[in-house]
């Protein structure tokens, strides 16, 4: 595949992510390929490429309004923590590494001895929610089934991973480039917060 072609499969796993709300990296990546008319999986993107170009769109086609757009989720976000302080939540994901569309979801990681200890506190305070397991490479030899509850708050989709108290400091590896997810505590997004505003 040349250079060219790789690249407009990029660009366009990037647009369908984007504007059609696409999730996953590979499924996007396939569709694109096909619109090109590939039909090989030889040498596709990678998923850092495609990520390299969301960026740029964002920032070509969005400008202020996605700045505005994640300053937003990210406010979202630091309430939903405040709501699971005794869960030691931690964002990750789009929102907090500032590459999040319209669609993409709050991501959120808590810490519990089991996840009836969440969703019995999401019962209580009355907000209804799905439950679906999610496997999640944990290292290079390690996958783990993770409990993920999704719900909405103020509109805004809400995805929270719950995750036994001992991998607080063992973070999942990244759909983007296999490194550790990075995570972020409610003080570092209060402060991220702050230091936007200014």
């Amino acid at each position: 595949m040349g250079e060219k072609m790789r690249q407009q499969i990029a660009e366009e796993a990037a647009r369908l992510m984007l504007e059609n709300g696409e999730a996953s990296f590979h499924i996007a990546k396939r569709k694109a390929a096909e619109k090109t008319g590939l039909t090989t999986d030889d040498d596709l993107p990678s998923n850092q490429e495609i990520e390299a170009q969301i960026k740029r769109r964002q920032t070509l086609f969005d400008g202020e309004a996605h700045i505005k757009l994640i300053r937003d989720k990210r406010q979202n976000a630091l309430s939903a923590m405040g709501f699971f302080k005794d869960f030691t939540p931690l964002l990750t994901g789009p929102v907090m590494d500032g590459t999040a569309s319209r669609y993409s979801p709050i991501e959120i990681h808590l810490f519990a001895d089991t996840v009836e200890e969440v969703t019995i506190f999401l019962i209580e305070n009355n907000i209804p929610f799905q439950l679906i397991d999610k496997r999640l490479k944990m290292g290079k030899n390690e996958e783990m089934q993770v409990p993920v509850l999704s719900f909405y708050a103020d509109e805004q989709l809400m995805e929270v991973s719950v995750f036994p108290a001992k991998y607080r400091n063992h973070s999942p590896l990244s759909p983007v480039d296999g490194t550790p997810q990075k995570r972020m505590n409610i003080k570092k997004l209060q402060k991220l917060l702050l230091n936007e505003a200014q």
